[in-house]
């Protein structure tokens, strides 16, 4: 099984690329969350992959609670691995998983991270297209790697990129994301045409739109980005800011419109 976590497509992307070669069901982190159904039922020896972005560091908050929540129905012997995606380093994502892990019962056995297109560009300039391509390329590569040693079982960390990480900064990093998350940073804008796309688009249900304006009615979120790099109209802005730029990995397009995902796949 993979629990995954994915804003504008490289986790769902690493996700299906990892199902495909070693089966298993792909469950919706966002959508359990928001059904608080935290109950997953695994073979005795079925691995349980977590995929999901590093923001500022450190893992979403929508990952952070499922995790912190999640019931295995058994106990058997499963490895239990996280691949995180990211635009040039993981951070202390590995030691904040992992900790979370530990107080719900459980221990994180491999770590993998992932280099990919950044999203995050509200507060960065945009990467050009050969950038893009170099990173997808690459990626495909580093996956087949990461496969091979999921199939092993191989334990540790393996294949880490912290990137420009002091261990000195974790804690400054987690409550800098924690206050970027609130949703009081997010506005339409009159570009707004009430399309409905950022309402079904969010992961965690957060958005809802009146006529031809968007509302965030929840006081945080995960800043996955998907809203602010997906809107068709360019409408929503961040903290008085426009996104320097749009991403979104061409594997969720069309999930994200309301689109039955490809390959058979349930938002389960």
């Amino acid at each position: 099984m993979l629990i995954c976590y994915s804003g504008t497509g490289n986790s769902y992307s690493a996700s299906k690329t990892i199902q495909e070669a070693v089966g298993g069901t792909i469950v919706d982190i966002a959508r359990r969350l928001h059904n608080n159904n935290f109950n997953l039922t695994l073979e005795l020896d079925e691995t349980l992959g977590i995929i999901f972005p590093v923001y500022f560091g450190t893992i979403p908050k929508a990952v952070r609670e499922y995790v912190s929540k999640m019931k295995i129905s058994n106990n058997g012997d499963h490895y239990i691995y996280a691949v995180m995606t990211c635009g040039s380093g993981c951070g202390s994502a590995p030691e904040d998983l992992d900790e979370v892990l530990e107080d719900a019962g459980y221990i994180l056995d491999a770590h993998y991270t992932l280099i990919m297109p950044n999203n995050a560009l509200v507060f960065m300039d945009p990467e050009d297209d050969y950038t893009v391509a170099g990173k997808l390329s690459r990626a495909e590569e580093e996956l087949e790697a990461i496969i091979g040693d999921i199939e092993d079982r191989r334990s540790g960390a393996i294949r880490t990129i912290r990137g420009n990480y002091n261990p000195a900064d974790a804690e400054k990093n987690r409550k800098a994301y924690e206050e970027v998350c609130s949703t009081k940073l997010f506005k339409s804008t009159e570009e707004c045409i009430g399309c409905k796309f950022c309402e079904r688009l969010c992961p965690e249900r957060v958005i809802r739109v009146y006529g031809r304006t968007a509302s965030w009615e929840k006081d945080s979120c995960s800043l996955c980005m998907g809203c602010l790099d997906m809107c068709p109209q360019s409408a929503i802005i961040f903290d008085g800011k426009r996104v320097r730029g749009r991403y979104h990995n061409d594997s969720f397009y069309l999930r994200s419109i309301g689109i039955a995902m490809p390959l058979g796949d349930k938002r389960l």
